[in-house]
């Protein structure tokens, strides 16, 4: 059995702020905290809100601000917040229109857009293949083989080769 009583409260956190940072894109499905960050974050929310453009949506996705311009087509609209996180994270632009919004609900509904968590570390793997790569120039296209990202593949593949060594 280990013996826990010789962590410091400072590696507790440590270790903590690690794995919420892992975990950052499902936190708010945990019950209750949607509602304490949401009542703690409220003014900011609004005054974001307030100073925002006008017609715009001020995304932030994986640290990054992204601007969603225009009204957003229904397609768009029927995706669960979480995908269009996926897709906004995977076309790597800070402003995104009506029409980039379609083409990128398309390419979900389509079957050519895959999201999942890395199945060591939870980072959010993003993968897309159009049949028409012009309109999507400067993605982030991650590498990934199996349900592991492209870090952890790479690990997985040495440690793989080291005991084929053995």
């Amino acid at each position: 059995m280990v013996d826990y009583s010789t962590m410091t409260n400072e590696t507790f956190d440590t270790i903590l702020r690690e794995v919420v940072e892992e975990h950052r894109h499902t936190l708010l499905t945990i019950p209750g905290v949607y509602e304490i960050l949401s009542e703690h974050f409220n003014n900011e929310v609004l005054e974001r809100w307030e100073h925002g453009k006008p017609d715009a949506d001020r995304r932030f996705v994986d640290g990054s601000e992204i601007v969603l311009t225009g009204p957003s087509p229904e397609a768009w609209e029927n995706l669960d917040y979480e995908t269009q996180d996926d897709l906004l994270l995977w076309y790597n632009q800070t402003e995104v229109g009506p029409e980039d919004m379609e083409r990128l609900a398309d390419l979900h509904n389509e079957g050519q857009f895959h999201a999942f968590g890395c199945g060591w570390c939870q980072k959010r793997v993003v993968e897309g293949q159009p049949d028409d790569w012009s309109n999507f120039q400067g993605v982030l296209q991650m590498e990934s083989i199996g349900q592991l990202c492209e870090e952890c593949a790479s690990k997985y593949l040495s440690l793989k080769a080291f005991a084929e060594m053995e």
